[in-house]
């Protein structure tokens, strides 16, 4: 993982996004994304009941 935008003046350590996608694969669960470039994006989790 890594931060796409380099001009923003605050750094992540891009975890984030990979401690969430580990979270769900030991809940047998999925992530999904959806973007519109510039716009927004959606991030979609679907559980397993």
């Amino acid at each position: 993982m890594y931060q796409a935008d380099s001009s923003r003046l605050t750094k992540g350590s891009g975890l984030g996004l990979s401690i969430s996608k580990e979270l769900l694969r030991v809940n047998n669960a999925k992530i999904s994304v959806s973007s519109v470039p510039n716009i927004k994006t959606v991030f979609t989790v679907e559980f397993a009941m």
